[in-house]
């Protein structure tokens, strides 16, 4: 009898220590179901974040390619530039080079110029100083042709008064003295005039030389003729 008492007890105490152990199984399950929620949902938001932060990671990168793609993009812009600073700093000292060529080139036109121009008023000069000797031959001439035609009537009148051989040798004079006249003013020279200056000696004063010359022969042929 006492053992069956013994038994009913452990077996009490049995069911009870199973109920305890299943109403601890069942907090157990309950506490761990919702842990397993929570760590759900944890995963959950972390899943989120991750995917997130992968996308914000996938635009930073797409970004940092964009940023070096622009960073190539200025660096070559940058040698482009560099070059062609480089070539306009060539071309500008070139055309510095040049202008400076026809700077001097320019002077040296200018003064040349200036050379051309005082030599050109020197011709001037000396065209206005022939021309005006070239009326003053011209008179000259003219009063030669004058005394040539006084001696040639001068000569008429001698032949006609005078006794052939005497005229002839009288004739002869006047003519030893036009040739003079015309030869020694009149030799050449100017190709229009036909006039050359004598050395020291104008032509003026020949002329009037030869017309003195002249005059005193006249002088004495208007003398009375002796004949022998």
């Amino acid at each position: 009898m006492a053992n069956v008492i013994d038994l009913k007890k452990e077996l009490y105490n049995a069911l009870q220590d199973s109920s305890e152990i299943v109403s601890y199984n069942a907090k157990l399950r309950d506490k761990y179901e919702k842990q397993e929620k929570k760590i759900n949902r944890e995963r959950g938001r972390w899943d989120r974040d991750r995917k997130k932060w992968s996308k914000k990671l996938g635009e930073a990168n797409t970004e940092i390619q964009k940023l070096r793609t622009h960073d190539l993009e200025l660096i070559d812009e940058a040698r482009r530039l560099q070059i062609e600073n480089a070539n306009k700093d060539i071309s500008l000292a070139k055309s510095k080079a040049e202008n400076d060529i026809k700077s001097k080139k320019i002077r040296s036109l200018e003064f040349m110029i200036k050379i051309l121009e005082g030599k050109l008023s020197s011709a001037q000069k000396d065209v206005i100083s022939i021309q005006s000797d070239s009326l003053k031959k011209e008179t000259e001439i003219a009063s030669l042709k004058s005394k040539i035609a006084e001696l040639e009537n001068i000569k008429s009148e001698l032949e006609e008064a005078k006794p052939r051989d005497y005229v002839l040798s009288k004739v002869n004079v006047l003519e030893c003295l036009k040739s003079e006249t015309i030869l020694k003013p009149i030799v050449g020279g100017d190709d229009e005039k036909n006039i050359t200056k004598t050395d020291n000696i104008s032509l003026g004063v020949l002329i009037s030389v030869n017309i003195l010359y002249v005059e005193k022969i006249w002088i004495k042929l208007k003398k009375p003729m002796v004949i022998y």
